[in-house]
């Protein structure tokens, strides 16, 4: 896979709502009412939430603190990637100290993003987002993620069976579980994929995202 190119920048608007019409189909439990927004921030007091079940509103803003599962897997992994339970979402870990680095895509759809940093993005913007040391922001990328097969996850020490897998045999992430270190980990939950590298991170569903 190519390194795709990151826009340096991090977004750096506080509360900033964009209103739209989701171009995507639902969320990852969603039911794909248009009018939903997107949420872009770079400091958040509120616990990480997503739209609920079957409504269209804005994610809510992360607070700083890590991800709370209980089922954390990997601790000794040094990447890892999967697909969301509910096929939507695809991402890929590394932990590898400094150079931690969190990518997630939708597979379908598109997220809006301020116009001046998709004016400096020369490939694709808006359906993937990237957290590193240097902090959260919506990715400039000219490839896509793929997952682990449940062979080369199972391989890389964090999957084993009882977790599921796709019907292209990709490894999946269940709900409330996570993957990662204390520095460097992503947790899915039903409304969305949130990562972190240190106090940096990202929550991202196919109808709105939010950065911290």
């Amino acid at each position: 896979m190519r390194t795709p190119r990151l826009l340096s920048s991090v977004v750096a608007v506080g509360g900033l709502v964009l209103a739209l019409t989701a171009c995507g189909g639902p969320g990852e439990s969603g039911d794909g009412t248009s009018g939903t927004t997107v949420t872009v921030t770079t400091q958040a007091t509120s616990s990480p939430a997503e739209p609920a079940t079957g409504t269209s509103s804005p994610a809510s803003q992360p607070s700083q603190s890590p991800t709370t599962s209980a089922h954390r897997l990997g601790q000794d992994t040094a990447g890892a990637s999967w697909v969301s339970p509910g096929g939507k979402i695809v991402c890929t870990l590394s932990t590898q100290g400094p150079e931690a680095v969190a990518r997630c895509d939708l597979r379908s759809g598109a997220l809006p993003v301020p116009a001046d940093l998709k004016d400096a993005c020369e490939f694709d913007m808006g359906t993937s987002m990237v957290v590193d040391a240097q902090g959260a922001r919506p990715g400039c990328i000219s490839d896509a993620v793929t997952a682990q097969s449940t062979t080369q996850a199972q391989d890389a020490g964090w999957w084993s069976t009882e977790l599921g897998s796709s019907a292209q045999d990709e490894a999946v992430l269940p709900y409330d579980h996570s993957v990662g270190t204390d520095q460097a980990e992503c947790e899915s939950r039903s409304t969305g994929m949130t990562c972190r590298v240190g106090e940096h991170g990202f929550t991202i569903n196919d109808s709105a995202y939010t950065t911290w």
